[in-house]
């Protein structure tokens, strides 16, 4: 695959993922929204919203999926680069690459799972406890995210690994490398200057 239509595929995904996480961020205040005015609501009435704990559930659940395609994308992971900071720039970048293989198999297995968890809500017809909603509709937002994910993992290997057999390694590393503290710095400067 040449890198140019690699680093589209990547600017793609980089727009679904952010559609994706900003829907979600959304989400996630209103609910917080409606279980502050629930909180207050039962305290003075003694009348709960129904499902409200569901929904929410349903809402970090999918979030989270989302958010970590997102961070991917972003370096935004956490690591523990301690050794990193000893060992020569190419072991850094073959480090990283297999640290994001083993990274995109982990959440390649834990999507797989939640397909099964999807296909099993899909055939059984199974609905929420409280709600009257069918399952499969949260879950397939929540299994998107580990697609997403996983697509993004395999975009942004090839795309590093092509990288690492041209030499590249500043491009690799502005793939999937650690951010550096200086680099963090840059980051959040642009992140005040974009707002």
């Amino acid at each position: 695959m040449p890198m140019r239509l690699l680093d589209r595929l990547i600017q793609g995904t980089g727009v679904v993922c952010r559609g994706g996480v900003l829907l979600c961020g959304a989400l996630v205040v209103l609910i917080s929204i409606v279980i502050a005015f629930d909180v207050v609501a039962r305290k003075a009435t003694g009348i709960s919203i129904v499902g409200v704990d569901e929904i929410s559930g349903f809402i970090l659940a999918i979030s989270c999926s989302w958010g970590c395609a997102f961070a991917l994308l972003h370096r935004a992971h956490v690591r523990v680069e301690t050794v990193q900071l000893v060992l020569s720039q190419r072991i850094c970048a073959i480090l990283d690459l297999v640290g994001l293989l083993l990274l995109g198999a982990f959440v390649a297995i834990v999507g797989w799972y939640g397909a099964n968890v999807l296909n099993m809500s899909i055939d059984m017809g199974s609905n929420a406890d409280m709600l009257d909603v069918s399952l499969w509709i949260p879950q397939t937002a929540w299994v998107a995210g580990y697609l997403m994910f996983v697509i993004v993992a395999v975009l942004l290997f090839l795309r590093s690994a092509a990288a690492l057999l041209a030499g590249d390694l500043t491009t690799l590393h502005a793939l999937i490398g650690s951010r550096s503290a200086v680099e963090e710095v840059e980051h959040e400067k642009q992140q005040v200057v974009a707002h």
